[in-house]
Order: C-alpha cells, then sequence, then structure tokens
C-alpha cells in the first residue's frame, strides 16, 4: 500500500488512504456482497465530499477496478470488486495491527502508599456525579496506588489518549481541573485508573473501584499487580 520510497502512492486523481475510507464506507452500507442503491451526494455527504467531489472519485475507483457500478437516472448502484475487497482487507489488516497494540494495555506495578490525591479527588461530589453518570457506579473511598517501573512512555499515552473524562469544576474558592479515567481490570475484576489532571505522580498509577482494592485482594505495600487497561472501551 506504500511504495518503496516510503510515498503514499496515488490513482491518478485518487490517493490510498481515499480509497481505502471510500472502500470502508460502501461496505458499511452493506457494498460487500451485493449493490447498494445511493446517491453521491448522500455518500459524499457520509465521506466529507461534495457531490461533484464524490462523483468524480466513483468514477476513479471504476476507472481502477475497485468497484462496480451501474448509473441510475437518480443516483447508482455500486458493488466492492474483488480487487477492492483484497485492498480493503490489506488495509484492515494494517489498522488490525495498531488495535491490537492499543486495545489491551497491560502494566506490572508493585502497591505502594500514597499521598491520598486520588482520594481527595474522588470524594469530591463534582466528581462523583460524573461518576455515577458515567459509569453507574460509586468509587469506594480511596486509591489503590501501584509505581510502574520503564512505562513513562505508556503513562504519557493514557494521560494524552482517552475516552472518558471527568471536568472539572469550581467548589468554594477553589478550581478543580479534569480528571482522566480508563476502563481496567486485575485479574477479571474491573476497576478505573485514574489520573487527575494536576496530580504530581509521575511513576504512580492511581486506581479505584466500587469496592476496596487492597481489602479485596489482600493487598500490601510492594505486592505485585497486574494491570489490564483498555483505552478505548
Amino acid at each position: 500500500m506504500v511504495n518503496e520510497n516510503n510515498k503514499v502512492r496515488e490513482y491518478k486523481n485518487i490517493k490510498e488512504f481515499e480509497i481505502l475510507y471510500m472502500l470502508s464506507e460502501i461496505a458499511i452500507l452493506g457494498g460487500i456482497y451485493k449493490f447498494i442503491t445511493i446517491k453521491t451526494g448522500e455518500l459524499g455527504e457520509k465521506l466529507g465530499y461534495s457531490q461533484q467531489s464524490m462523483s468524480r472519485k466513483i468514477n476513479e475507483l471504476f476507472k481502477e477496478g475497485f468497484v462496480e457500478k451501474v448509473v441510475l437516472i437518480r443516483g447508482l448502484k455500486i458493488k466492492i470488486t474483488k480487487k477492492g475487497m483484497d485492498y480493503l482487507m490489506e488495509g484492515i489488516k494494517r489498522f488490525s495491527k495498531i488495535n491490537e497494540m492499543i486495545k489491551e494495555i497491560v502494566l506490572k506495578g508493585y502497591v505502594t502508599s500514597g499521598m491520598g490525591e486520588g482520594t481527595y479527588y474522588m470524594t469530591r461530589e463534582g466528581y462523583l456525579k460524573q461518576f455515577r453518570d458515567m459509569f453507574g457506579e460509586e468509587p469506594y473511598p480511596g486509591t489503590l496506588n501501584i509505581i510502574v517501573e520503564n512505562a513513562t512512555d505508556i503513562v504519557s499515552f493514557l494521560k494524552n489518549n482517552y475516552r472518558y473524562i471527568l471536568k472539572g469544576f469550581r467548589e468554594r474558592d477553589r478550581t478543580f481541573g479534569d480528571v482522566i479515567v480508563h476502563r481496567g481490570r486485575i485479574g477479571d475484576f474491573p476497576c478505573y485508573i485514574i489520573f487527575p489532571e494536576r496530580g504530581h505522580y509521575e511513576n504512580v498509577v492511581e486506581i479505584v473501584s466500587p469496592e476496596n482494592l487492597r481489602k479485596k485482594f489482600s493487598l500490601k505495600d510492594g505486592d505485585e499487580v497486574i494491570l489490564k487497561i483498555f483505552p478505548y472501551d
């Protein structure tokens, strides 16, 4: 999909990433097994192209053999060819590798006594209400802290790539920042990993759960914990 010079290849007026983008949408709409009927304007709206641009790009897909098409009085019938499916599946394999890298991140750490930052944050009603609304449960008023080694890059990734965030708020004369939240598991038990925007830890991960995790797993300082984190779950 990328040529020897590491440049994105073009098929005349259409780039490789555009081919994947369009073929994936046609596939989602049902154009794998049979012809689907759609107007170019509708397809263009889904993909962010004008009707004229969409018509040109579909013509390019057709000329390059990625789709079959039948022009109607209003709209067209379109279906992905074998060449198009081969191309799409190659792209899916590449994206699957990325998905495998980030769908489940495993960290090994050791239990430590924290400074109580997470506990303080997660007992504020401004955060608790958001947490309850988001996850349907309330965290135990305390965190399990683990020290992680050689995971600076991963922790940085988790702080900058997330699906859930508890928005900051003002309480009396104090302003509270955002708190990033990830779903996770210790063994088969679900938990949540939190990263307060104003936290001071660099190599400590704070974990909350509806239950007291130290008590549940009979943990003491220094015990090893294997933590699974799901950034986009």
